[in-house]
């Protein structure tokens, strides 16, 4: 709960009273109704032992729109945080404030203290926020959604990864629609209850980002986690896709099961100039428009991995692709992934991870842009590719002010 000094200029007694009351209404913990990868994340964080301060900057993609879901997003870290006790600190934008009139990609929030703290609350806060700003999503509308995904599959397997798209109370619900659609499994313990299992997930960018580099949090990952969960390495934090799946492939090699692809929208995968000109049998004009060639997870992008692992004698890594995937982007990449086994004769991609159940509602994104240099006493850059940090004066300190401020 907040402690009675947690009271600032810009933080007033009405609202420290209506966090206190949200907070009474939140689940005892959060761990349930997390990304599987974030509770794995920092279980290896702590026994490595390491735990860097590190600053999260939290935004909402679109054009203007009225923020909503903050106090909620504001409660949760509070509650399922230390940040208090160990000088962090909470920057936000008040209820009800227009974002994006002059970016796209404005700061909602900012948050700053030990990655320990916070690597788990992402998917909570990030789901009040969406749900806050877009409004109680369409189940009937999902349920259609969730089906055209699964057909456009036809034999990959699809996991639900959309938990961070909505509310925490709507997990449960929403994934065993997508149980009923036809998804394989989904990435949150609450939403798994729904195949009688637990969430599914290995390792987060954030991970990626504290170590500052791909292999190092293979490396941790293979180290620290129990044999029964299969090493799936992110490849894309860097925008190296096809260097940091070769590394980490030659190092781990068996150990390794896969690679996930999920470049961010404000970049181009490594390798897809190569093929420009790759003609998919059956694709449409406007398939190849969206997702041949371009930013984020493309067709082309796809197949220069999927070459250069074959190529290097990495057959057996599986690869797995996720952002963005709707039922016709699922359905382009379906048709790519039949041409590419005709070719050659290994499969293109092998599952699909989407959250892309609901068309419409916007979306979240937290991603870590800085870590705190002890000993020089500043913030370093530290963030995905396309990701940087983006300084906002309209946010305001939720805690004291404390020795770690913006720089």
């Amino acid at each position: 709960m907040i402690k009675p000094h947690s009271k600032i200029k810009g933080v007033n007694r009405t609202l420290i009273e209506r966090i206190r009351i949200i907070q009474e209404e939140l689940p005892e913990s959060h761990r349930a109704y997390t990304d599987k990868y974030f509770i794995r994340s920092r279980e290896i964080l702590a026994k490595d032992g390491y735990n860097p301060w590190i600053r999260y900057q939290v935004f909402i993609r679109g054009g203007p729109m009225q923020l909503r879901g903050v106090n909620e997003a504001v409660a949760i870290v509070d509650k399922y945080s230390k940040l208090d006790d160990s000088g962090g600190q909470i920057y936000f934008l008040p209820e009800g404030s227009i974002i994006n009139q002059v970016s796209s990609k404005e700061p909602v929030m900012i948050l700053e203290g030990p990655i320990q703290e916070l690597i788990e609350l992402e998917t909570m806060y990030l789901g009040a926020l969406s749900a806050g700003t877009s409004g109680s999503p369409d189940l009937l509308s999902i349920k259609d959604e969730a089906s055209r995904i699964v057909q456009a599959a036809r034999t990959k397997p699809v996991l639900y990864f959309g938990a961070r798209h909505f509310h925490y109370t709507l997990d449960e619900i929403i994934a065993d629609i997508c149980r009923k659609a036809g998804f394989a499994g989904t990435s949150t313990d609450i939403g798994a209850m729904a195949w009688d299992g637990e969430g599914s997930g290995t390792i987060p960018h954030a991970l990626v980002l504290a170590y500052n580099s791909t292999l190092e949090a293979a490396i941790k990952f293979n180290t620290y986690m129990p044999e029964y969960v299969p090493r799936i390495a992110l490849i894309d934090t860097f925008n190296r896709e096809i260097e940091d799946a070769l590394r980490v492939a030659s190092v781990l090699k068996g150990a390794l099961a896969g690679v996930r692809i999920d470049t961010c929208g404000e970049n181009e995968p490594q390798g897809q100039n190569e093929y420009k000109e790759l003609h998919i049998p059956k694709l449409t004009v406007e398939e190849e428009n969206k997702y041949l060639y371009g930013h984020g997870v493309t067709i082309a992008g796809v197949w220069a991995l999927r070459r250069a692992l074959d190529e290097a004698g990495f057959e057996d890594v599986e690869l797995f692709v996720s952002s963005g995937f709707n039922a016709s982007k699922i359905e382009a990449f379906v048709k790519a992934d039949k041409f590419y086994k005709r070719c050659y004769g290994n499969q293109l991609f092998s599952a699909i991870g989407t959250g892309s159940v609901a068309p419409g509602c916007v979306f979240a994104t937290s991603d870590i842009v800085a870590i705190y240099d002890e000993t020089r006493g500043v913030w370093k850059p530290r963030a995905k590719v396309g990701r940087g940090y983006t300084p906002n004066p309209k946010l305001i300190p939720f805690y004291n002010p404390r020795r770690r401020e913006n720089v």
